[in-house]
């Protein structure tokens, strides 16, 4: 990872974590070129889609692979809610 990709994980994680309804703890951001993937579980849909647009808000964010999982019951609402949105 070179230093922007840093910078900009390190403002990602800022970001996620100005949110006092999102435990930053439970999330892997990985940066490169600019392209953010997020990885852990959330406890909502809701959640996870909330996540992504914060990080999608983001001036210097090219793209967002959102890996996040539904750890609550939600889950069996189907399969399309652990496939990467784009």
């Amino acid at each position: 990872m070179n230093n922007a990709d840093e910078e900009l994980q390190e403002k990602v994680l800022e970001r996620l974590g100005e949110d006092p309804t999102i435990n930053v703890e439970a999330i892997e951001v990985r940066v490169r070129n600019g392209h953010i993937s997020l990885q852990g579980s959330v406890e909502s849909r809701d959640d996870r889609k909330w996540i992504e647009a914060l990080v999608r808000q983001m001036p210097e964010v090219v793209d967002v692979l959102n890996y996040l999982t539904i750890e609550k019951d939600e889950r069996r609402e189907g399969p399309a809610e652990d496939q990467p949105t784009m």
